[in-house]
């Protein structure tokens, strides 16, 4: 149950589960290490930092655990210290729904493109997998007064019913990468990286990018370099 809190993001539920799970001496050393990476993400910096010295002892070269360690007990004097940035919600661009992976397409960064499974995404049917409507490419766009437009949905057939989102652009702005989720129930529900060309300020339909023959595998989450002549994916 723990797990599952987790991979949600439901951090209180996950806490309490994990501490439960503990308690009872059901805990491996993966929940004790998800639990101790929880408890740095919650502001939990004393008991994060007991948790990952207790794992040190059983795991002295792992890495995660190291780092753990280290990051809870600067934590606090990092957050004393302050930042140089001020970081603050943008509500301009937020919904209740999931709001991700933005991207800035002009050089003056007054365009910002993100994905969202908020209520305006197009098609009807919940994600067998998140549980909420498929996600589409949604856009904003900043005037002279610095003030961003209500983020739409891209029109012109670049969102479908499917899941789309994490797009990126070349360096001259004229086409998007971004990760398309079909659904086919004759045959597994695997990412793949599309491409669109823009025209006259407007999308093109996605067209299949194909990296592989191999039918199996997920391409996703695309990122080009800023000559434009490598494309990183997971």
């Amino acid at each position: 149950m723990a797990r599952c809190y987790d991979k949600i993001n439901s951090t209180p539920k996950a806490l309490a589960a994990y501490s439960n799970a503990i308690r009872y001496k059901q805990a491996d050393l993966n929940d004790r290490l998800a639990y101790a990476r929880l408890l740095l993400k919650n502001g939990s910096y004393r008991q994060a930092a007991k948790e990952f010295e207790f794992l040190l002892d059983s795991v002295p070269d792992n890495m995660l655990v190291k780092n753990g360690l280290e990051s809870a007990r600067k934590a606090p004097i990092w957050k004393k210290e302050g930042s140089r940035y001020k970081v603050k919600r943008m509500d301009v661009f937020n919904s209740r729904r999931d709001d991700y992976s933005p991207m800035f397409l002009s050089d003056d960064y007054s365009q910002l493109y993100f994905t969202s499974t908020r209520n305006e995404a197009q098609g009807s049917d919940l994600n067998g997998v998140t549980g909420t409507k498929s996600a589409d490419i949604f856009f904003s766009e900043k005037n002279d007064k610095g003030k961003w437009s209500k983020p739409e949905a891209i029109g012109t057939g670049l969102n479908t019913d499917y899941e789309e989102g994490a797009c990126c652009f070349t360096p001259d702005g004229k086409q998007m990468y971004l990760t398309q989720c079909a659904t086919d129930p004759t045959s597994p529900r695997l990412a793949q990286i599309v491409t669109s060309n823009r025209s006259d300020a407007a999308w093109s339909k996605p067209t299949n990018l194909e990296i592989s023959k191999d039918t199996l595998s997920c391409f996703a989450h695309p990122a080009i370099s800023p000559d434009g002549e490598w494309l990183y994916f997971v």
